[in-house]
C-alpha cells in the first residue's frame, strides 16, 4: 500500500480471502438488474425509456491493498 494501490471490482468472498485482503467496489447488482428489468420492459411496450441515466450507489471495501488516510 505505500508504493502501489490497488483496488478490484468484485468485493465478495474471495476478495476478502486474499493476502493482503484486496480492496474492492461493491455493487448492487440488484439494483442494477432492476434498472435494467425497467428500461426493457419500457423498450418491449413500444416506450422511450424515461431515464437511461440511472445512479446505483456503490461502496469501497477497505481492506488491506490502500493505505489510509493521513498514514
Amino acid at each position: 500500500p505505500e508504493d502501489l494501490t490497488i483496488i478490484g471490482t468484485r468485493a465478495d468472498w474471495a476478495a476478502s480471502r486474499l493476502y493482503p485482503g484486496a480492496t474492492a467496489v461493491q455493487r448492487d447488482f440488484v439494483a442494477m438488474t432492476q434498472a435494467a428489468t425497467r428500461m426493457l420492459m419500457q423498450l418491449v411496450q413500444g416506450n422511450p425509456v424515461r431515464n437511461p441515466h440511472t445512479f446505483i450507489e456503490s461502496r469501497l471495501v477497505h481492506r488491506n491493498t490502500v493505505r489510509s488516510r493521513g498514514a
